[in-house]
């Protein structure tokens, strides 16, 4: 019981895993060992007589999820320990009882974005009834859904009431079609606990002991939603970092770690019991002076220590993108020819654009980079590659009216792609591997899979006419037919930036001629998974790395342009998460940037600006006594 993984617990830790009843907060700073201790207070509940089933860990994202389940299930004895996401909780709860919300069947989740049809025609149509403002509807509405608000305030406005009809008539609709979106997952399992008495009982008795994972990124539906689980259970441990509380775009708010706690408290009628993590198994010692500063900025935690050697974070001033590429491309080729690995480095960077701009330049540098930040990017590319294949195989004469079927492996990755139906998907792969082309040649079903079957139809007879024309042209017509679909799937600037990566496809099959000569084991994939990753900040949260660069720190870039009005609360917590991302050593590169900013010019309109920012950042003026400057 004294070691974690060969490591042994500090004292600490000992004090969180012997917690025995009650409530319990825990401020676990970066690289203290939350994760490790979590999974020994499980051995500990075990070893106590506690059965596996009745302990249940609650975490934020699926990346935390995943790794706290390959800690468990390496150990048989805690592979029936229940670990789940908030959300996938909530949709477990909601299948199970899905009759008592009025749904008639268990209902299906589905993607948000597939769902803005619907609710663009219920805001037009509501819109016009109640005589308010389409755009102004449409923007609190999407506002709405984002941030996973309900209501706008206790407000009798037209626009208020407008949106709680909008949101009210959207659920009418999901609860008719048996569907249920991403923010459903938590607001209808909120909904059963607080209504049936049974549920609560039922879940009572399954859970004896809580354990709830990045406290800080919690939002009003996942406060009350920990509240009904918490005060039914013997003991229950909440692990946070205030200090990295970064998803306010996705309505965290660090007020719903302060109204749980207000919430337990009163249940309970004595304070919570506060534990600390302050010993960092990650950060080397001589980066934590500057750790230290930041976080003492943010709030009044205890500072953190360590014993690991490392190396004094690193500052450097460039003139321009260029002299910024040259310096990371030195030391990246410096440490790999230390023998450092390329995903033991990492370039952060705070938007996309600018991360694309360094990719640009390190790979005139023959530095091979992956986008983390665009998987988009990857399954678009495989769908073009299987669509070649298809088309080289019919221009060679392999498939035409008379055989039984196209590539299935090829059709079945388009078909994937294109994100249909779970039932049509089924029904069209199933046709494709029976009657291959003559799935598609004359749409078959009727009301809604209709027009998806004419949509593949169509796509069909793309590949035919595609097969006939000449090289460069027959692949263009493919990533017009495909970019038609792209539009659908994304947003316009992902739209914008996937269509530019398909033309470097079709330029990269320039070296053949005629479509029996291509070889697309030849021509490499443009996205790999091989080179140094490229990640925005947000992205880092709960990854680590031996040596992080982070680029472009100037003002109103780091910290970001919209929280010029003083709000830096959070550009500092960005901050501070970055820079706890380093286990050996840290840069940071203060580099003028061309920036475009959206500004209002008096009315309702706004205008782009485009101007190169080149002031000092505030963090690097207040922390650079803690740096050493490097040329």
């Amino acid at each position: 019981m004294k070691v974690i993984n060969e490591t042994p617990l500090t004292k600490e830790q000992i004090n969180i895993v012997n917690h025995k009843r009650g409530v319990a907060i825990v401020f676990a700073g970066a690289g203290t060992g939350k994760t490790h201790t979590l999974v020994f207070r499980v051995k500990k509940l075990i070893d106590q007589g506690c059965r596996p089933e009745n302990i249940q860990l609650l975490t934020f994202a699926r990346k935390a999820d995943s790794y706290l389940k390959s800690k468990l299930i390496s150990n048989p004895c805690y592979s029936q320990v229940k670990c789940s996401t908030f959300h996938a909780f909530g949709l477990q709860l909601i299948k199970a009882h899905s009759n008592k919300l009025g749904f008639t069947a268990t209902p299906k989740v589905v993607l948000d974005r597939s769902l803005d049809i619907v609710v663009k025609n219920i805001i037009t149509d509501i819109a016009a009834n109640r005589k308010v403002n389409h755009f102004k509807l449409t923007k609190v509405v999407k506002n709405s859904r984002k941030t996973k608000r309900t209501c706008l305030r206790k407000s009798k406005s037209p626009l208020s009431m407008a949106l709680a009809e909008v949101l009210n008539e959207f659920q009418s609709y999901k609860l008719r079609h048996n569907i249920i979106d991403h923010q459903d997952m938590l607001n209808l399992a909120v909904k059963l606990l607080q209504t049936h008495p049974e549920i609560r009982t039922e879940m009572a008795t399954g859970i004896e002991h809580l354990m709830v994972d990045e406290l800080q990124d919690i939002s009003g539906q996942e406060v009350s939603l920990i509240y009904n689980l918490a005060k039914r259970t013997k003991s229950t441990l909440l692990v946070g970092d205030k200090k990295q509380a970064i998803f306010s775009f996705r309505g965290s708010d660090l007020k719903c770690w302060e109204q749980l706690e207000a919430l337990l408290s009163t249940h309970y009628k004595s304070k919570l019991k506060h534990f600390n993590l302050t010993k960092s198994h990650r950060l080397p010692e001589q980066l934590l002076p500057l750790v230290n500063a930041v976080a003492a900025d943010i709030c009044d935690d205890p500072p953190l220590t360590s014993a690991k050697p490392g190396c004094i974070p690193h500052l450097f001033i460039a003139q321009n993108n260029d002299q910024q590429g040259g310096f990371i491309a030195k030391e990246i080729n410096k440490l790999l020819a230390e023998g450092v690995l390329p995903e033991e480095i990492v370039i952060l960077g705070r938007t996309r654009k600018s991360l694309f701009a360094m990719k640009n330049h390190l790979s005139y540098q023959k530095i091979d980079t992956t986008e983390t930040y665009r998987k988009s990017k990857a399954t678009t590319e495989k769908a073009l590659r299987a669509l070649i294949r298809i088309t080289k195989g019919i221009a060679r004469g392999i498939n035409n009216s008379k055989t039984p079927a196209p590539p299935t492996k090829s059709w079945l990755r388009v078909l994937h792609y294109l994100q249909l139906p779970e039932a049509v998907q089924e029904t069209v792969s199933e046709e494709v591997l029976e009657n291959g082309w003559d799935a598609f040649n004359v749409p078959k079903k009727t009301g809604d899979s209709e027009r998806l079957y004419q949509g593949i139809s169509k796509l069909r007879k793309t590949v035919i006419k595609a097969a006939e024309l000449e090289l460069e042209a027959g692949t263009q017509l493919l990533i017009d037919a495909l970019s038609r679909f792209i539009t659908h799937k994304h947003g316009k600037k992902e739209t914008a930036l996937l269509k530019r990566d398909l033309s470097n496809t079709k330029i990269a099959m320039r070296i053949y001629n005629t479509w029996s000569e291509v070889d697309l084991a030849a021509v490499p994939l443009t996205y790999t998974q091989s080179g140094v990753p490229l990640y925005i900040l947000h992205s880092a949260k709960g990854r680590e790395w031996r040596f992080v660069f982070i680029i472009n720190v100037v003002e109103k870039y780091l910290p970001f342009y919209w929280n010029r009005k003083g709000n830096l609360d959070e550009e500092y917590r960005v901050f501070y998460v970055a820079i706890t991302r380093a286990s050996e050593k840290l840069y940071l590169i203060q580099c003028p940037i061309v920036n475009t900013l959206f500004i209002k010019n008096g009315s309702a309109k706004e205008f782009k600006q485009t101007h190169a920012l080149t002031q000092e950042s505030q963090f690097v003026r207040a922390y650079k006594y803690h740096f050493k400057q490097v040329k």
